[in-house]
């Protein structure tokens, strides 16, 4: 796992921070490499960059669960985009994910 604002490498893994069910586990073109899943009503997590997603749609995950690897960008940099939508619209992530 990469600490928290570390150097991830390509197929370090990526976790779950909270239980969640799986809605797009592949990737898909109009986001580049992205991977979504929902905590509740209206509430969705976005991983964009992602690699080898190792979840099904309609999956439970659990928090700590590996849910993809992170892929190569351009220049080989390793990045992770992680994102909070409610509703639509992007939120703060620290509001919605547990305290340490």
């Amino acid at each position: 796992m990469v600490p928290p604002g570390g150097a991830a490498t390509a197929a370090s893994p990526c976790t779950r921070s909270t239980p969640a069910r799986w809605l797009r586990p592949k990737p898909c073109a109009a986001t580049a490499a992205s991977s979504w899943s929902t905590t509740a009503a209206r509430t969705w997590s976005i991983y964009t960059n992602v690699d080898t997603v190792g979840v099904k749609q309609g999956q439970r995950v659990q928090r700590g669960q590996k849910i993809a690897e992170i892929g190569p960008t351009e220049g080989g940099r390793a990045t992770l985009h992680f994102e909070i939508r409610y509703r639509g619209k992007a939120v703060d992530p620290r509001l919605c994910l547990p305290a340490k």
